[in-house]
């Protein structure tokens, strides 16, 4: 059974979210491939969602910033970087995806 690169993505980002904030129950998150290579190669769009749904008063940014440190070292992750008001840009790794 082969996995998307999107899936994997998602499981990813469900595994820093969780280990930064715990579970957040019915949280649909958003990955989605970016329309602007300069922006990486995907973009995680779920911290501005998250702001309702955790009990700690934080801006989407510093939620990003939470995610990015939570997240775990990737063979599939180049580099996450957190734009805007809480946009997590993430470019892979181009060996990853000569595979």
């Amino acid at each position: 059974m082969s996995t998307t690169i999107l899936s994997q993505l998602q499981a990813y980002f469900k595994a820093a979210c969780e280990k930064a904030f715990g579970q957040i129950p019915d949280l649909a998150l958003e990955v989605a491939q970016s329309k602007d290579s300069k922006f990486g190669d995907y973009q995680f769009n779920s911290a501005m969602k998250m702001v309702p749904r955790l009990s700690i008063k934080q801006n989407p940014r510093q939620i990003a910033d939470a995610i990015v440190a939570a997240a775990a070292p990737s063979d599939m992750i180049e580099k996450l970087e957190v734009a805007g008001p809480g946009f997590i840009n993430i470019t892979l790794h181009r060996e990853f995806l000569e595979k």
